[in-house]
């Protein structure tokens, strides 16, 4: 019954739009699919939730909702928070576009490994586009923000700075590692579509009646079973970034993912980050939410290591902390690390 009440909620909207239609035949396609489009992804939403909780991250900061978790990070990415908050301007910890991650099978392990033939069509859709993230390393009992691995693989050498955040979990997704939980998964998913589409198609019988006097009966039907697929290409758009080979479990990552369409969807823009040494191919893009806006994680339990290998480190601390004094910022503690670590 939970998962009858949004197709029922689906449905009333459909005929609603279908009343207005013929008190006002001049209603075109596209206003049409304009009017259904947000209630068909919330629908879908709802339908592949126990799915998404799957990536559920869990509050670890007593009495909050909130996740501690690191971020290692250029010195640039840091300064550039620091002197923006300096001079009462907005900077952003950036999602990234997926084109561009280190690992191969970024985007790809989920499809390769999951095994969902009946929905293959869906993963095709979902990487037309890319994702955008910021990627964050679990915090909890032990401190990882001044860790030897960390500094090598993700901190340039020791060369870099990490940033310690608490992060409200309703932000953030874990990634699952492995092939049986990424096939799992897709075995659920293929279940959900193969079980509901048919029911939202049948939901928004009316407005397909209403589509089919603007356009042909086959076209139109296509139409709609088309912006099925691509609400539930959306869902997976999220989760294909999600899953990663159990060679990395030691990472225990976190994400917060924003998709392209939803960016789109906000009325926001992506940016572009154009290198003249690079071929057009490497052009990285990124979006600035504003839950990752240098006022929102610059605060008081926010903590800056400064890594291990950097030259010249007690005068980056000191220009560090004037920034900080010029932003009148409480916080963050900034710190150099204590990891006995020189780059070869």
């Amino acid at each position: 019954m939970e998962n009858q009440e949004p197709l029922k909620k689906l449905q009333l909207l459909a005929e609603a739009v279908k009343e207005w239609s013929l008190k006002d035949p001049d209603y075109g396609p596209l206003y049409i699919i304009d009017l259904i489009t947000p209630k068909l992804n919330q629908t879908v939403e709802i339908l592949c939730a126990p799915i998404l909780r799957r990536h559920q991250v869990t509050p670890n900061v007593n009495g909050q909702q909130t996740v501690e978790c690191v971020h290692y990070t250029s010195i640039n990415t840091v300064i550039k928070l620091l002197y923006g908050s300096s001079n009462q301007e907005k900077s952003y910890l950036r999602l990234y576009d997926s084109w561009h991650f280190n690992d191969p099978d970024e985007g790809v392990y989920f499809m390769r490994q999951a095994e969902v033939p009946d929905i293959k069509h869906l993963l095709s859709y979902a990487q037309t586009k890319p994702a955008y993230s910021a990627c964050f390393i679990l915090g909890g009992k032990e401190d990882v923000s001044d860790n030897l691995l960390y500094w090598r693989i993700y901190g340039e050498e020791g060369e870099g700075c990490s940033l310690k955040l608490s992060i409200p979990a309703e932000r953030l997704s874990k990634v699952l590692y492995g092939s049986e939980v990424a096939k799992e998964t897709g075995y659920d998913l293929q279940q959900i579509y193969a079980r509901f589409s048919s029911q939202i198609l049948e939901a928004l019988s009316p407005v397909i009646d209403v589509l089919c006097k603007k356009l042909s009966n086959t076209v139109a039907s296509a139409v709609i079973k088309k912006m099925i697929d691509l609400s539930f290409a959306e869902e997976l758009e999220t989760i294909n970034f999600l899953y990663k080979n159990d060679n990395f479990s030691y990472e225990k990552e976190v994400r917060f993912v924003k998709t392209f369409e939803s960016i789109r969807r906000d009325g926001n823009n992506i940016n572009f980050d154009p290198d003249p040494y690079l071929s057009k191919a490497r052009i990285r893009h990124y979006y600035e939410d504003e839950h990752l806006a240098s006022v929102e994680i610059l605060t008081t339990d926010c903590v800056i290591t400064i890594g291990p290998s950097v030259d010249d480190k007690n005068n980056l601390l000191f220009y560090m902390k004037e920034l900080q004094r010029r932003a009148g910022l409480p916080g963050p503690e900034i710190r150099l690390s204590k990891v006995s670590y020189r780059k070869a």
